[in-house]
């Protein structure tokens, strides 16, 4: 099933479709409908679509932790709660890599339902 949607190339991203609608999914015919089973797992809410977000999918290798080639990604956007314990476990991690990392922090605003993303350099 899945080997129908998903590349054998393990480092090929998925674009996440942005959508003010959930899909609409009917989990009998599941297996049966690539198209159905694709919009279930990359359509997120409009209100994200500033993420430009990819998905990557290892079908064959089950759950737990993969090893991405440095090229990969770009930067990181540390959560507006991140707990100073998981930022500098993240900030170490990206001090093992080979390639430079832009980090940037999440901040709530005030008064509105939104978020500002700022150079994690920049924040107090």
């Amino acid at each position: 099933m899945f080997e129908e949607c998903l590349s054998p190339d393990p480092f090929l991203g998925y674009e996440v479709t942005y959508s003010t609608t959930r899909p609409v999914v009917n989990a009998l015919s599941f297996g049966e409908n690539i198209d159905a089973m694709k919009s279930s797992i990359l359509t997120k809410a409009s209100d994200w679509s500033y993420e430009q977000e990819k998905r990557f999918f290892d079908y064959r290798g089950g759950a737990g932790y993969r090893s991405f080639p440095p090229s990969a990604f770009k930067g990181v956007i540390l959560g507006a709660r991140i707990s100073d314990e998981d930022e500098a476990t993240v900030r170490s991690l990206l001090t093992r890599r080979p390639l430079e990392t832009q980090i940037w922090r999440a901040e709530l605003r005030e008064t509105e339902f939104a978020m500002n993303i700022i150079p994690a350099d920049q924040d107090g």
